[in-house]
């Protein structure tokens, strides 16, 4: 039997709104989904220009932490 997987997605972009972003956040998702991944969550970072400067962005970075900390937490109840 097949263990189920999960995944978790972040999507950085330059948009300053969500709907912005297009499908991308949603054809991610639908990517993993179809390799049988269960998605667990899926972050979208906004108003991103320059490469790392997401790293000035710790509202982004704690949320990447505390979803990265689900998908633990998730993985291990899968056990």
């Amino acid at each position: 039997k097949n263990k189920p997987r999960f995944a978790g997605l972040i999507s950085i972009c330059e948009q300053n709104s969500a709907e912005d972003m297009g499908f991308t956040p949603a054809a991610m998702q639908a990517a993993f989904e179809s390799l049988g991944y269960r998605t667990v969550f899926n972050q979208k970072v906004l108003h991103v220009f320059e490469a790392g400067r997401v790293l000035q962005q710790k509202e982004q970075l704690d949320e990447a932490y505390n979803n990265g900390k689900k998908l633990l937490k998730t993985l291990e109840i899968g056990r």
